[in-house]
């Protein structure tokens, strides 16, 4: 089996550990995923403590790439991965969100 099938078969198989409201967190980077639905949100991201090597910089390019390349995986297996953080949108949203829904306030519409 490639690899890539294997990140495919691996990235499935967590997804479907998880129930809806579920937290995956990922060690390495610090991201915080909670599973929507058929979504992974990345909702936390671990923040830079001045006792971590490297610089705030250093690790907030690690979590995007990290991030990126989550979403690229699960992507393959089928699972959207969303990000409402700051800095990493994927909603396509043109407006501001929601700091509780996460919502996209340019689609919010008045009933």
């Amino acid at each position: 089996m490639s690899a890539s099938a294997l990140d495919i078969q691996w990235s499935q198989a967590l997804f479907k550990t998880l129930r809806d409201g579920g937290v995956w967190g990922v060690p390495r980077s610090g991201l915080v995923f909670e599973k929507r639905g058929q979504k992974l949100v990345l909702i936390s991201m671990m923040p830079y403590v001045k006792e971590m090597p490297g610089t705030p910089e250093q690790l907030h390019a690690y979590q995007t790439e990290d991030y990126r390349l989550i979403r690229e995986k699960f992507g393959q297996a089928g699972v959207i991965v969303e990000s409402w953080i700051d800095g990493l949108h994927t909603d396509d949203c043109s407006g501001e969100h929601d700091d509780v829904s996460g919502a996209c306030i340019a689609e919010v519409r008045e009933p």
